[in-house]
């Protein structure tokens, strides 16, 4: 019972098109990982953007 109603939080949360919704998610998080990676290598202060994938 709480997975159902766990499952129809998300789904309520993600909207009309939660497969569209997800990958464009996944397509932030892959971006900002990028930009994680440049950041490390330049000594970069990279908190916000970790901040930013552990909310998504």
């Amino acid at each position: 019972m709480k997975y159902e109603a766990i499952s129809n939080e998300v789904m309520n949360m993600l909207g009309e098109n939660p497969a569209t919704e997800l990958e464009d998610i996944n397509q932030e998080i892959a971006d900002l990982q990028k930009d994680i990676l440049v950041g490390v290598k330049a000594h970069w202060d990279v908190t916000e953007l970790a901040e930013r994938v552990h909310e998504l």
